[in-house]
């Protein structure tokens, strides 16, 4: 995939910011996966026939959105979408994904921000790509920053807005105030959106094109963009396990953020699988 067939482009052109907000940026075209369980039985026959879940999943590529204070949503083509919160310290840089076999590295950093007095606000401000050729391109509400090379970056393309940065293909928009709006980066076969919140003064990204990325990868977002990374197990409409990492933790569905219904496991229990991987 490459930005001279127009593809990234494409992927720009696709995205609106109340789409971002809605956190549909996970899912490849802005439609969230086709998931309904195969052998569900939603009508039991008689008064002791209970609803059965019992899901059949050919695999499928996930996709990862990690959001403003920060919270992270999981989905695939083949698995129910599930989402978590994580509160780093403040002023710390955490990894969100490495690859290990490209050399591929997305880091993110945080700062506290406080709302009123007595309420503490840990955001992601920067987010920030270091590509397999050293090349680093760091997103921040002021726009982007380019690191690692004495070059700069390629003009815009007269009708994309692509640039590029060594390895790294890019295009950028802004909002009537100059304020960086979101920005959609390339590198190899794979696609992320970066996009600014002024309002929140924060950031987000999100995997929109996984291809690419190897079966190494690790970090908060990476280790589930693994083949068969987790699986759902529901238990009843609202309740299920999630096994992740040999692990089997529970999860409720319910509102998330911006997002109307999704499985939510407890940070505790992602953080403890977070911390090992």
């Amino acid at each position: 995939m490459k930005l001279t067939s127009g593809i990234l482009f494409a992927f720009a052109a696709a995205q609106d910011v109340e789409e971002v907000e809605r956190l549909s940026i996970s899912y490849p075209g802005n439609k969230p996966p086709g998931y309904k369980p195969t052998g569900y039985n939603a009508k039991p026959t008689s008064y002791n026939d209970k609803p059965s879940y019992k899901p059949n999943y050919s695999g499928g590529a996930n996709y990862a959105s990690g959001y403003d204070d920060p919270h992270f949503m999981i989905s695939s083509e083949s698995q129910p979408a599930i989402c978590f919160d994580f509160k780093p310290e403040a002023d710390v840089e955490f990894t969100l994904l490495a690859d290990g076999s490209t050399g591929l590295l997305i880091e993110a950093h945080s700062s506290l921000k406080l709302k009123h007095e007595t309420h503490k606000h840990i955001i992601m401000d920067e987010i920030k790509f270091t590509s397999p050729l050293g090349r680093v391109i760091a997103f921040d509400l002021d726009g982007v920053h380019l690191f690692g090379s004495e070059e700069n970056a390629s003009d815009r393309h007269p009708f994309t807005g692509v640039q590029t940065f060594g390895d790294i293909s890019f295009v950028t928009h802004t909002d009537p105030h100059g304020n960086h709006q979101r920005t959609h980066v390339e590198v190899g076969d794979a696609v992320f959106m970066v996009r600014g919140n002024a309002r929140k003064e924060s950031m987000a990204v999100a995997v929109v094109e996984p291809t690419g990325l190897s079966q190494e990868s690790t970090g908060i977002i990476g280790q589930f963009l693994r083949e068969n990374a987790y699986t759902v197990d529901e238990t009843d409409n609202l309740h299920a396990f999630v096994n992740v990492a040999g692990q089997r933790i529970e999860a409720e569905k319910k509102k998330f953020h911006q997002q109307l219904s999704c499985w939510v496991v407890e940070e505790d229990a992602m953080l403890d699988i977070i911390n090992k991987n």
